[in-house]
């Protein structure tokens, strides 16, 4: 997953690497969304935000994801927003690194 990127015409592996992002096997979650340009630069907006939030519901520190600052839109603002009111609400703690995307 970390080499999508690195691939020839890496675009045709999008479902793939979007599917990959559906797994409930964090190192496979990981391997997609951190440290690799893959999301960054093919993920439509929609799978990007759901990446963003599986990292965040997970515990991934969003400093992993490359080009994070970049997609940052206010849809995703929004979505980030929104899980925090809820968590609050609930009196649950939240991922400390949404900060970076409310700062945007």
């Amino acid at each position: 997953m970390r080499a999508l990127s690195l691939l020839p015409d890496a675009g045709r592996f999008l479902a793939t690497a979007v599917e990959a992002c559906r797994v409930n096997v964090q190192t496979v979650f990981e391997a997609i969304a951190c440290e690799t340009t893959y999301p960054g630069c093919y993920f439509p907006e929609s799978n990007f935000n759901q990446l963003v939030l599986k990292a965040i519901f997970t515990g991934v520190a969003l400093q992993r994801i490359v080009g994070l600052s970049d997609r940052v839109t206010p849809a995703l603002k929004e979505m980030v927003s929104d899980h925090i009111r809820e968590r609050t609400a609930a009196g649950r703690p939240v991922h400390e690194d949404v900060a970076l995307i409310m700062n945007l």
